[in-house]
């Protein structure tokens, strides 16, 4: 199975995936490397980094299980990382109101 690098921005925390072709991080997995295997996207990675440091600047990369035909990430808890919550969510900004 391939798989592609995932990490979050140091700075503001969002979710990116490794693009070594235009070296630089990207906000959609769709545009992330495929390496075959856990390790040559970690290598994929040390490479990139050896030629712009500033790719370092991201909290943990890890690698990424796809679907090798489609290009769907496999775990849902990744699926969720990438395109955000699965519910709809309203706020309420009126102020809270105490029950009688």
């Amino acid at each position: 199975m391939p798989f592609i690098l995932t990490a979050n921005e140091l700075r503001g925390g969002r979710v990116v995936y490794l693009d070594t072709e235009r070296g630089q991080w990207q906000a959609h997995p769709d545009q992330a490397r495929r390496a075959p295997t856990k390790e040559e996207a970690l290598e994929l990675y040390q490479s990139a980094v050896a030629k712009r440091p500033e790719l370092k600047d991201v909290v943990e990369p890890y690698p990424v299980e796809i679907d090798a035909q489609s290009g769907n990430i496999k775990l849902r808890r990744e699926r969720i990382r990438a395109q955000g919550p699965t519910i709809d969510y309203q706020v309420d900004s009126s102020p809270a109101r105490a029950e009688p």
